[in-house]
């Protein structure tokens, strides 16, 4: 505990020797606050979604679209804390996925066909290039379906409206390989993976973001067994996850 002499405070020296690192406590403190937000979260959402299914009576005309736009918010921040949340497991290397067998090919069209409402949304399209018929993998789906969004997520704020982003799913001897190709301005020479080391500003404050996203997918892809890595130019990014594949299919077709 703290001693006082003369004034000052002085913390005992086991204690002062347990003190995490600069950078551990204050990713603790993160984990903390994101952990405090999430109740305060739920609570809001689950009203403004009440009020939108008319369990609480219909909301008059001018209000709804009030409502609609408030919850759209909530499930933005809902997105963020559970992003800063992975983030954190990934950090402690405590990230374990719940692998099961899966066949990546109908995995992914199921997956990008729910991606692309949200791509849409921002002015984007979204287009899916499947080369082989069937790569077989163990994976955990949804930790793999949230690397994949994040992907997607960051690709579609470097772009410019109206462009494609590309999935690509392809093998390589023992590997699967999902790409995701965008048609935006290249990342900037000193383009961090690490968390909140977004070096960018300089672009503007028009693409939002902590830097989260690829960081989680490239720790996604680590605890598969894999890997993620990234080549830029001004004519765009290849974001590539390489994950191990337990078994494939014919591959020409």
């Amino acid at each position: 505990m703290a001693r006082l002499n003369g004034g000052a405070v002085r913390e005992a020296p086991e204690i002062r020797n347990r003190r995490a690192p600069k950078g551990e406590e204050y990713l603790n403190f993160v984990k903390l606050i994101s952990h405090e937000l999430g109740g305060p979260t739920a609570v809001l959402g689950g009203y403004l979604t009440m009020w939108l299914d008319g369990s609480l009576g219909e909301l008059p005309p001018e209000l709804r679209r009030s409502a609609e736009i408030s919850y759209g918010k909530v499930v933005q921040l809902k997105n963020l804390i559970n992003q800063i949340l992975l983030a954190a497991r990934i950090h402690d290397r405590t990230l374990e996925p719940q692998r099961t067998r899966v066949d990546l090919v109908p995995w992914l069209r199921d997956a990008a066909r729910d991606i692309a409402f949200v791509v849409s949304s921002t002015g984007h399209a979204l287009q899916l290039d499947v080369v082989p018929r069937s790569v077989i993998a163990e994976i955990d789906p949804e930790l793999l379906r949230s690397a994949l969004f994040n992907l997607v997520d960051n690709a579609q704020k470097f772009s410019p409206s109206g462009s494609a982003i590309r999935i690509r799913l392809a093998q390589d001897r023992e590997h699967a390989e999902i790409d995701v190709v965008d048609e935006g301005l290249g990342l900037p020479e000193d383009f961090s993976l690490e968390p909140f080391a977004r070096r960018d500003r300089h672009l503007g404050f028009e693409w939002p973001g902590v830097g989260l996203g690829v960081f989680i997918a490239r720790g996604v892809a680590r605890a598969h067994g894999g890997d993620l890595d990234y080549r830029t130019s001004n004519a765009g990014t290849v974001m590539r996850m390489s994950l191990p594949a337990a078994g494939t299919g014919d591959n020409n077709g």
